[in-house]
């Protein structure tokens, strides 16, 4: 068994649904986005103001380092800090938000020649947190 089989065991029992089950739901979402690893732009800011589980969040993830250093510059994310950036696969991603409820969607950015105006949101596939739920609790169900 893969570390990767391990950690889909471990949340389908968490979940009470079939391993296959989150599968098969990792490959439907594997097909709408076409990639199976993702950057994420980690920012300091905001650190200590309020309290961060309330605040909730849409994490954005890029195919490509340079896409995602690029859209945070653009959009003036850092500037007295050190640029951080996150590889996850798309089963970490998906397994951070289920476990973590202030992340409310996920957005699997596409990248594009021209990148968006400032403070604007990129193109590309967005899945909520509670439609996931919502597809693993009608298994429950099944």
């Amino acid at each position: 068994m893969t570390s990767e089989d391990n950690a889909i065991a471990a949340l389908a029992k968490e979940f009470n649904v079939s391993p296959e089950t989150l599968r098969h739901l990792l490959g439907t979402i594997r097909d709408q986005i076409s990639a199976s690893h993702f950057y994420i732009y980690w920012s300091a800011r905001g650190g200590g103001q309020g309290n961060a589980t309330s605040r909730q969040r849409l994490l954005l993830a890029f195919p490509s380092a340079d896409y995602a250093l690029s859209f945070a510059q653009r959009n003036r994310l850092y500037i007295n800090e050190r640029p951080r950036l996150r590889h996850l696969s798309l089963l970490q991603l998906i397994q951070a938000m289920l476990y973590q409820p202030a992340i409310v969607a996920l957005l699997f950015v596409t990248e594009e020649e021209e990148l968006p105006a400032y403070g604007r949101l990129p193109n590309g596939v967005r899945i909520e947190r509670v439609d996931l739920l919502q597809v693993l609790q009608r298994e429950v169900g099944d």
